[in-house]
């Protein structure tokens, strides 16, 4: 049974560049069925090598039958194949009794110690791989899972947004005093512009009104620009950010950065809650401004 992948683990003998089939686009290089075409294996791991002082000798070759493919998707066991364990120990027995025929019952001692190298454990719940997998360890065998690296990656996670949390607490109380300076030096830009509203009938909560608008679009007007640089702060790490790390790690095709639209609308929304909250003692002051010093004020 072969991983959805494996084809991609093979050489073509007739090739003249000798390469893998993922490295090669020349015509020469066909595409072939598992099922259908005719494949061999063998235990020596440096056939079809060429460079210079290799061995030209042929090893033995064993024909076999594909009976399946496994689905795509799969990283685990898409460039694996499986085989009975049985089977396997007769190939390899015979392939060693042909390139070392001297060793006798060291080969078939050698031959009963290899078995399975793992075992794979279903859970029922998620919620308990980290307990199983402890209750593994604690027999003395070496147990892995992607919950553990799940749950490092969330700690990790955590960490960053506690202090992108913190740093963005201490932009919005900086935002929220810079808009309430601005708002306390126009009330003394237009002190004699709130005389004048109050003298000709102007009521107290449209001229709160108006500087509560005004603070709320000034924090509206930031949470978009700071929308806009975080879009593009995301792209640059989807594209320069992708690059860079999947020739290291392989991310081919990862977003690193996503930025849902719900979030987006939510940062504009409380950007204008952060002006208009900075902009209420600023407003409750203009109110109380006496409409006849107002006046007065040069």
């Amino acid at each position: 049974v072969f991983g959805f992948d494996m084809k991609q683990q093979f050489y073509n003998p007739k090739s003249r560049s000798g390469n893998r089939w993922w490295y090669s686009y020349s015509d020469e290089e066909k595409d072939f069925d598992f099922l259908k075409d005719k494949i061999k294996m063998t235990f020596d791991t440096m056939y079809g090598e060429r460079y210079p002082g290799a061995s030209n000798r042929k090893p033995k070759l064993y024909k076999v039958e594909g009976v399946g493919i496994l689905e795509e998707g799969n990283w685990e066991t898409a460039y694996r194949a499986y085989m009975n364990i049985d089977e396997l120990l007769k190939l390899k027995e015979d392939y060693e009794k042909r390139n070392n025929p001297d060793e006798g019952s060291n080969r078939k001692r050698k031959n009963t110690e290899v078995g399975y190298q793992q075992a794979k454990v279903k859970v029922n719940d998620i919620k308990n791989v980290i307990d199983v997998q402890d209750q593994i360890r604690a027999t003395g065998l070496n147990a892995y899972s992607m919950a553990e690296s799940l749950e490092q990656a969330n700690k990790t996670q955590a960490v960053m947004q506690g202090v992108l949390g913190g740093i963005g607490a201490i932009s919005l109380l900086v935002a929220a005093i810079g808009i309430a300076n601005t708002m306390i030096m126009a009330i003394y830009e237009r002190t004699k512009e709130i005389g004048i509203m109050k003298v000709i009938g102007a009521r107290l909560k449209d001229i709160r009104r108006l500087f509560l608008y005004e603070s709320s679009m000034i924090g509206f007007i930031g949470g978009v620009l700071g929308v806009g640089f975080s879009y593009g702060i995301s792209h640059f790490l989807n594209t320069v950010g992708v690059q860079f790390l999947s020739g290291s790690i392989g991310m081919g095709g990862t977003k690193l950065s996503i930025v849902p639209a719900w979030l987006a609308v939510l940062g504009m929304v409380f950007s204008a809650f952060i002006g208009l909250v900075s902009g209420f003692l600023p407003a409750r002051k203009a109110t109380k401004l006496s409409a006849l010093s107002a006046i007065q004020t040069e």
